[in-house]
């Protein structure tokens, strides 16, 4: 996880000053946001299935942030059955971005929608009607049924390839980079993103829907970086 710390952070230097100008800049600190803190996020969410949804990240302020200048931001997405706060720990992108050139840093938490309870935080990148068919095994008599989310109606535990929550996570990215850029000043030319896991099978999908947004994606595995 270092070695993509590391490498998503050394694109960053080449940001700064001459960045992308976002609406927040030169406002003040939106209240309880603090340099060098994180704090816990709700924003509604126009979701094309499900409605308005409540939806949460954490949001990293680095230290050194200046009203006036705009800073980059790495999203960081956790792994199945994960969430913001193990993420922000785990990934260690927070230390990174006070240490140096500083950046924001949106964790966001995938839904959780599953009718047994538990974490099953997941980010939506899986689907039975996939363009050649199924992309998964849908024999479940060998592998065992699957658990649907709340989310995913035309789910069935024991054919279907729905092992994720259903909401729209493409719409949740965009309102979180919107939301951060109308209440600081964020470099809209140095948005990039990360995963583990879920979050970067998921990276994967973002990256062909959402290139107007991110300028890169690096994806990530335990210790290891792809």
């Amino acid at each position: 996880m270092f070695l993509s710390t590391a490498i998503v952070a050394t694109t960053l230097l080449f940001s700064g000053a001459f960045g992308k100008r976002s609406a927040g800049c030169g406002s003040k600190l939106p209240h309880g946001y603090h340099p060098g803190h994180s704090t816990h996020v709700t924003i509604q969410v126009d979701d094309p299935g499900m409605g308005m949804v409540d939806r949460t990240f954490r949001l990293h302020v680095p230290w050194g942030y200046d009203i006036n200048s705009p800073v980059p931001m790495v999203m960081d997405y956790h792994g199945w059955g994960g969430d913001a706060n193990f993420q922000e720990r785990d990934s260690q992108f927070v230390e990174v971005a006070d240490e140096g050139d500083p950046f924001f840093v949106a964790t966001p938490d995938g839904m959780s929608d599953n009718p047994e309870g538990g974490s099953w935080g997941s980010f939506n990148c899986s689907r039975t009607d996939g363009p050649l068919g199924p992309p998964c095994d849908t024999d479940r008599e060998r592998y065992g049924e699957i658990t649907c989310y709340s989310s995913c109606p035309n789910c069935n535990s024991k054919n279907s390839c729905d092992w994720t929550s259903c909401h729209d996570d493409i719409a949740f990215t965009r309102a979180m980079v919107n939301w951060v850029a109308e209440n600081f000043c964020l470099d809209e030319s140095s948005v990039h993103q990360s995963g583990v896991s879920n979050g970067g099978m998921f990276s994967y999908y973002m990256a062909s829907q959402l290139s107007d947004i991110f300028a890169s994606i690096g994806i990530y595995h335990e210790n290891s970086s792809f």
